[in-house]
């Protein structure tokens, strides 16, 4: 992954998101990399991100909004999946593939199945 365009597909990303007025987080291999090294792992092959679906002005109308957002700001939707516990947003822009994640909540506990992944 080329470390810098992925830098500025997250900052692309979370212009995106404040306009929206959605908080997301890192995760995964992208938040590992961020907290352990102080930056993006070299040999990681996309970002993960991640918002919880009734906190923080998202809900799911909200997430196709901003799917058409991204459209509009020529990422590639790769696919848009629901299932019980989150609604999964795959895209891709300058050949960086983008997982975002956006949890449902029960009771209010959240749930992130080992080894989840949208594509």
């Amino acid at each position: 992954m080329d470390i810098q365009k992925a830098e500025n597909i997250l900052l692309e990303i979370k212009e995106l998101m404040d306009e929206s007025n959605v908080v997301f987080f890192l995760r995964n291999g992208t938040c590992l990399g961020v907290i352990r090294d102080g930056e993006l792992i070299k040999w990681d092959d996309d970002l993960d991100i991640g918002s919880i679906i009734g906190m923080h002005s998202l809900n799911e109308k909200t997430i196709y909004e901003i799917v058409d957002k991204f459209k509009l700001a020529d990422f590639e939707i790769v696919h848009v999946g629901e299932s019980l516990l989150h609604i999964g947003v795959t895209l891709r822009k300058s050949g960086i593939p983008i997982d975002w994640i956006c949890y449902k909540k029960f009771e209010g506990y959240i749930s992130i199945p080992y080894g989840q992944n949208t594509r």
